[in-house]
């Protein structure tokens, strides 16, 4: 132990100095901009504790949601504001999860009107990974899922696809780590277009990612105006989209997709990268989940919403006693008991950015 002593220490010092610069400005971000965006179009994507978000905000949002993407997520309301629910039953499965009692909330949540009617989940195309050897958010999470979706959404509209050997990691064709391998980025090179699949399952037939690098630009914006108290929501005050140039002078009519990143995925988080040297995620999820090349041949605009650490203790510097401190989406309710609702904290914010986009009038 005492060898190690030095190390860490040298690890400790370039951390707390990458800790000071993370909110250093990597672009100046500007204020979210209006979009030629069709209405109908909008759809969502996920991983972890990002899948989750997918899944309720397409559930509480269904009459503007076209469909869904969810790699390693469970089904809507799985954690019962549960802290212990969420990590031992909708991510370990150490007990069954009871998919009966979620379709029996969705439907009272909704004759309630705190979301959507759930007509509107019947017209929605779900696409749900689930790897192999996922040891984070076990394969019958997946299973449980399925099922709750088979109660709203005809089969023929959901796909599944649980045969890829992928740890706990959003799939891609190229970018990061072993797909057998569970670690920061949280993004693995799987020979498996996860963004491209789910993309081409939400809305059809679609024309070849470009074949090279994205042409478009991938802007930071500011997130803060679309909700009070950002910070103690865990929401990051900057967020990105990624605009490809088809679509930047609202000649054309485009699409919106939502893609939500997971824990350990947000742009201040700081880690230990594969030279042991340390790393903040910056724009990687943005970059490298494979969304940006597939917007580019189908004139797609690609929001990336943001989280971050908080609400943290005084003088916490790295988070790690916050309610939040891997800087997930809540899911179990760490902000607000609300958290799977339309009115929820995290929810408004992201349905006032897509009613921005779009030129809605402001919810």
């Amino acid at each position: 132990m005492n060898a190690l002593l030095p190390r860490l220490r040298t690890l400790a010092a370039a951390l707390a100095t990458l800790a000071l610069l993370a909110h250093a400005a990597t672009g100046t971000a500007e204020p979210l901009r209006r979009y030629n965006v069709d209405p109908a179009s909008v759809s969502v994507s996920g991983i972890s504790s990002g899948g989750y978000m997918a899944v309720q905000f397409a559930v509480a949002y269904s009459g503007i949601v076209h469909g869904v993407g969810v790699v390693a997520g469970g089904p809507y309301g799985c954690a019962n504001a549960s802290i212990t629910t969420a990590l031992d039953v909708c991510m370990a499965g150490k007990r069954p999860i009871r998919v009966a009692d979620l379709v029996s909330l969705t439907k009272r949540r909704a004759r309630s009107g705190a979301i959507d009617p759930v007509a509107g989940l019947a017209a929605q195309r779900v696409w749900i990974f689930t790897g192999s050897i996922d040891s984070t958010v076990v394969p019958k999470v997946g299973d449980a899922l399925e099922q709750y979706y088979r109660a709203f959404v005809p089969a023929a509209s959901i796909t599944r696809v649980s045969s890829v050997r992928a740890e706990h990691t959003m799939p891609t064709t190229d970018f990061g780590n072993d797909c057998t391998i569970k670690g920061d980025p949280y993004i693995s090179d799987c020979d498996f277009d996860g963004a491209g699949e789910l993309l081409q399952w939400i809305h059809g037939p679609l024309q070849p990612p470009a074949a090279t690098a994205p042409g478009g630009r991938l802007t930071p914006f500011e997130q803060n105006e679309f909700s009070s108290f950002p910070a103690a929501h865990s929401l990051g005050s900057t967020g990105w989209v990624y605009v490809p140039q088809a679509c930047e002078d609202g000649a054309r009519r485009c699409r919106l997709h939502v893609a939500f990143h997971g824990c350990r995925q947000f742009a201040d988080f700081l880690y230990v990268d594969a030279n042991n040297q340390p790393a903040r995620y910056g724009t990687t999820f943005a970059e490298h989940a494979g969304y940006n090349r597939w917007a580019d041949a189908n004139d797609f605009i690609v929001l990336y919403p943001q989280t971050r650490r908080g609400p943290e203790l005084p003088g916490d510097l790295f988070g790690v006693t916050s309610a939040n401190p891997k800087g997930c989406w809540d899911w179990w309710a760490y902000d607000s008991t609300q958290y799977a609702e339309k009115n929820g904290p995290q929810m408004l914010a992201v349905r006032r950015m897509i009613a921005r986009i779009s030129g809605e009038q402001p919810h």
